[in-house]
């Protein structure tokens, strides 16, 4: 990660590395995007959403747009391993064009919460908004 990024309750040390547990979690991602900028940061998540999709640690991944404020988007991702997102996934050579294009679409640092799951239910579908499985991202 960079500068344009704040990462809370992931436990890296000084010099980026992860110190934390292989137990699943959850990161809330708050990114706000520059006005004229959302069209292309919708077109550079779907495709890092797309090459993430088969990725064995990934459990879960969903993109929201605040219908208040376009420019603001929140990703919710459910992930079994927290030193293999770091170590492993964060590095992949797919997300490279997103996480180097990203600082320039920012209107802010985004925010990436980690979360440790304690119980939960997911529905199989979301009402009125699932095609072949997946949620369009606009």
């Amino acid at each position: 990660m960079n500068e344009s990024t704040r990462i809370i309750g992931a436990n890296l040390s000084p010099d980026g590395i992860a110190t934390m547990s292989t137990d699943s979690f959850v990161a809330v991602i708050s990114i706000h995007i520059k006005p004229d900028c959302v069209e292309e940061f919708l077109k550079i998540l779907s495709q890092v959403a797309d090459a993430v999709r088969p990725e064995p640690t990934l459990l879960t991944n969903i993109a929201h747009q605040d219908p208040e404020d376009p420019t603001k988007f929140m990703l919710w991702e459910m992930w079994s391993d927290q030193r293999n997102f770091f170590e492993v996934q964060m590095k992949r050579e797919y997300r490279k064009p997103y996480e180097t294009r990203l600082p320039d679409l920012l209107a802010e640092p985004r925010i990436v919460k980690i979360w440790r799951l304690i119980r939960g239910h997911m529905a199989s579908t979301i009402p009125n908004k699932i095609i072949s499985g997946e949620v369009p991202l606009s």
